[in-house]
């Protein structure tokens, strides 16, 4: 892509984080991430202000432990003064209730932060009555939202009307320049992840995802979305999305997660067993003609993911917005991942029943961005006895060129016979490699 941003004249910057999840239980952990990520943040220097896309805490809205944000301050107070360095947030369901409770326990949330972190709100009605916010930083206008619905996760009337209304007459007054919205839960099929819980046979709960205001947000196409909530990994190229408007994940700076895929050495079903050996965020720049670079911090490792994105400034006739759509992942603009017939089992010893432990070597697929996972199929006699699905290490790595060469599957004991392995690699975009088979004997 031609480079289009100007960063000898940066106007705004700021930090977009989400998921902090700050408490008291965890042996201090919560708080040395988000101090590290702060400190990063500072050391990047001209930041002017700091988004954060709600869970600043972890029990709010689970358990009401709001004193919680009290930590929160604190661990932000002894890096940045909220007078000097807004902290602009939205309320995530970890923060307070999404449920009619949600207005009163963020207002009470509002109360313990106190009037330092409200400086930037223009609008303090909306804040008064819905919970909403509304800041402008640089000249730069950021929204916040606040959903009053847990499953199928909504918004109230109200609130769906000013921020039609506000975003018409921002928009009208500024044409050429974004509009920040903060709102936890993810735009559904915009971004990574946000078809979460929505999958044909999915078990999850349809919590993590909102449609309630994609109609308002589809008729500005200045808008961009940062989102949290599902805590994915920015390395994926689908965590930034540009349809009728520009949607961005944050990542998350506590912990990762990602889809429910069935993948193997998983801790649960959306997350991995390294998941604490990740901190996440982002760094937004806006030069003079209104172009943003978004950079990719990688808080726990001290470094950024790859290239940054570059977003061309809005224009009238949207097209701004192909730099990023999902026509990347068309079969005409995406090659599928290439496998190798590099190969192997390796076989134990006998145990006491007569079987082998199994474990299959396989060489890494290449492709023009990286393979997201892998399934590898085990058949005896023509038949298929079980299916493995097995993630890459996309997420650990700050370049595709740094990720593993080879990978393994632990297939377990199996029975002296003749069997088969059929191993597919599939990009993120879900295009798939040409199956690769190899024959092996226990």
């Amino acid at each position: 892509m031609k480079n289009i941003f100007d960063e000898s004249k940066i106007v705004f910057t700021f930090a977009a984080i989400s998921d902090v999840h700050m408490c008291n239980d965890n042996a201090g952990r919560d708080k040395a991430f988000f101090t590290n990520a702060l400190k990063q943040i500072k050391e990047f220097g001209g930041v002017d202000a700091i988004l954060t896309v709600g869970d600043l805490i972890n029990a709010g809205g689970y358990g009401g432990k709001f004193e919680q944000i009290y930590v929160y301050k604190k661990v932000y107070e002894s890096v940045f003064d909220p007078k000097e360095m807004p902290m602009i947030f939205a309320v995530g369901n970890h923060d307070v209730h999404w449920s009619a409770e949600s207005k009163t326990e963020a207002a009470k949330l509002n109360e313990m932060l106190g009037p330092d972190y409200f400086q930037k709100d223009i609008d303090m009605d909306i804040l008064e009555a819905e919970g909403n916010r509304h800041c402008v930083v640089n000249g730069y206008h950021i929204l916040t939202l606040l959903p009053v619905t847990y499953t199928d996760v909504t918004y109230t009337q109200a609130t769906k009307d000013w921020l039609d209304r506000t975003l018409a007459q921002i928009t009208s007054e500024n044409p050429n320049a974004y509009v920040i919205v903060l709102t936890h839960p993810m735009i559904y099929d915009t971004i990574y992840g946000s078809t979460l819980g929505r999958e044909p046979g999915s078990t999850l709960k349809d919590m993590w995802v909102t449609s309630d205001v994609t109609d308002i947000l589809s008729k500005y196409n200045q808008v961009i979305v940062f989102g949290g909530h599902l805590h994915f990994p920015l390395n994926d190229p689908r965590s930034i999305m540009q349809t009728a408007f520009t949607s961005v994940g944050c990542g998350s700076v506590s912990y990762m997660a990602i889809e429910d895929g069935g993948y193997e050495n998983m801790a649960s079903l959306t997350t991995m067993k390294d998941k604490f050996e990740f901190s996440q965020g982002l760094i937004g720049q806006i030069d003079k003609n209104g172009n943003m670079r978004l950079n990719r911090m990688d808080f726990y490792n001290k470094t950024t993911l790859d290239t940054p994105w570059e977003l061309a400034h809005p224009t009238a006739d949207g097209s701004h917005l192909t730099a990023y759509g999902k026509d990347r992942g068309f079969p005409e603009n995406n090659p599928a991942p290439v496998l190798s017939k590099n190969i192997k089992a390796v076989i134990g010893e006998i145990d006491e029943n007569g079987n082998r432990d199994v474990t299959v070597e396989f060489g890494a697929a290449k492709d023009d961005t990286f393979a997201h996972h892998y399934t590898m199929e085990l058949k005896k006699a023509g038949e298929t006895v079980k299916t493995f699905k097995i993630l890459s290490d996309f997420y650990r790595v700050k370049t595709p060129s740094e990720m593993k060469d080879t990978l393994t599957c632990h297939i377990g004991a199996l029975s002296p016979a003749d069997y088969e392995v059929i191993l597919t690699a599939y990009d993120s975009w879900g295009a798939a490699s040409e199956a690769v088979s190899y024959p092996f004997t226990v």
